[in-house]
């Protein structure tokens, strides 16, 4: 039985990778987390520039629930600072 269904795996597994190959989708379960909102495939960073989390991550079937994050369309400063200033940086009077 055990060797039995290591063929089935092994037969999906063949299957699904060269006899009819299907991409997934970005976001097949609609989460709203952050680990889902990155594009695919999978840049060498994540996001442009660092979201400002809004909420909790599941009202999944919440009807005009607000967004996650704000992911804005500032790009990141050399600085690192999404904001164009580096708050560690900066003088205190």
């Amino acid at each position: 039985m055990l060797g039995l269904s290591f063929l089935i795996f092994l037969f999906n597994l063949l299957y699904s990778m060269w006899i009819n190959p299907v991409k997934a989708p970005a976001n097949p379960w609609d989460s709203l987390g952050l680990e889902w909102q990155t594009a695919t495939p999978v840049p060498p960073h994540n996001f442009d520039r660092i979201p400002v989390i809004l909420t909790d991550p599941y009202h999944y079937s919440e009807v005009g629930a607000t967004p996650l994050a704000d992911f804005g369309t500032a790009p990141v400063s050399s600085s690192g600072s999404a904001y164009g200033n580096d708050p560690a940086s900066a003088s205190h009077e």
